[in-house]
Order: structure tokens, then C-alpha cells, then sequence
């Protein structure tokens, strides 16, 4: 994975946003419904910093790369920072068991198609990259699923925003689900502006 290929990836995906390619998106979640990541253990203090989650195109395959915000920046940018996800098949995995967050996921199984093309006829279009806040997390492999949470609109009426359910299963017991993500756009009333993340400005 060099640089080139990362910005390359996150460009296409932009550029099918903006071509409104409904059927591009469709196939890229065909059998894909979340992805794995690691959190590396670090001695920094990185209270108060995010995961910048960025999906890409590859060759028509679905990719999603990862950086600490600190390190998405025009002075602290360094390729190695990069994490790629490896994107799955979760759907089945019937590992979450919160009410709530099998329902954004099974939600998001069920009407992600309907979904997108509604999203890309949006004023937000599809989503460009999530925000995951680190210090909420503990190092360790992380299983991420795409979801859809409700919200109530008052031009629509009942609408879904994009979202992200991290699930965490510990040595020996214990597991637990974050839904701690935001995707962006919108930018406001996230704590975000556009550059804030550097890699789409590249």
C-alpha cells in the first residue's frame, strides 16, 4: 500500500459520489457489510483524538483506510500512519447482542440499497468519512459493521444516517458495542471542518 494508491482510492470514491453512480455503490456493499481493524497500543496520550475512517475504490473493490486524526494533517502526514482495513462478509455473525445494535444492522442489510440512492439525491450526498474518537476504545482488533441509524426529519419524516457499530470481544469474557462514530458530511454540527481531514484535500 504506497500513497499514490491510498489518495487514488478515496478519489474514486469521491468521484462516484459525485457521478451519483447508485449502481457502483450497490455493488460495492453487495457482500460486504463491515470490516476489521487493529488499534495499535501507543504511549501517546491521545485523549480527545479520532480514527478518520476513509472508504476507497479499488478496482471495483471496496476499501476503507484508517488514521489517527494527529496524524491526518498537512505536517504530520506520513503514509505509515495508514491502516487498511480488511473488509468482510459479516452479515450472519449473530455476535452483537444489543437490541439496538442488531436492529441499525440488520437495517442497514435490509435497505442499504434503497438507502443510497436516496443519499446520493440528498443535499449531504454519500458520506466521505466517519470520525471514531480513539480514547473511548481500548487497543486491540475492533469488528466494525456498516449500519443505519433512525432519525426523524422534519422535511421527510423518518430518515437513516449513515453509521458504524464497533463491537470488542475480550480475552477470556466480556464484549462489548460502540456506536461512538459520525460520518461527514455533514460537517456541521459535527466538531469537524472539511479540513480537518487532510486526505481529502489531496
Amino acid at each position: 500500500m504506497n500513497n499514490s494508491t491510498i489518495i487514488n482510492n478515496i478519489k474514486s470514491w469521491g468521484l462516484a459520489r459525485s457521478n451519483k453512480e447508485s449502481q457502483v455503490f450497490k455493488q460495492l456493499f453487495l457482500e460486504n457489510s463491515g470490516f476489521f481493524f487493529t488499534i495499535p497500543k501507543t504511549n501517546d496520550d491521545v485523549t480527545g483524538l479520532y480514527y478518520h475512517a476513509y472508504p476507497g475504490i479499488e478496482k471495483g473493490l471496496l476499501k476503507f483506510y484508517l488514521i489517527r486524526s494527529d496524524h491526518d494533517t498537512e505536517e504530520g502526514y506520513n503514509e505509515k500512519y495508514v491502516i487498511e482495513a480488511t473488509i468482510k462478509n459479516l452479515t450472519g455473525m449473530d455476535i452483537i447482542p444489543e437490541a439496538i445494535a442488531k436492529e441499525r444492522i440488520d437495517t442497514w442489510v435490509k435497505n442499504h440499497n434503497g438507502w443510497i440512492d436516496n443519499q446520493l439525491d440528498s443535499e449531504d450526498s454519500m458520506y466521505l468519512a466517519f470520525g471514531i474518537p480513539i480514547d473511548d476504545v481500548e487497543p486491540g482488533s475492533i469488528t466494525v459493521y456498516f449500519a443505519l441509524a433512525p432519525y426523524t426529519s422534519e422535511i421527510t419524516g423518518q430518515s437513516y444516517n449513515a453509521d458504524l457499530i464497533l463491537y470488542r470481544k475480550y480475552d477470556g469474557a466480556g464484549e462489548s458495542y460502540f456506536n461512538l462514530v459520525r460520518p461527514v458530511p455533514p460537517f456541521k454540527p459535527s466538531p469537524w471542518a472539511k479540513n480537518d481531514f487532510y486526505l481529502l484535500t489531496l
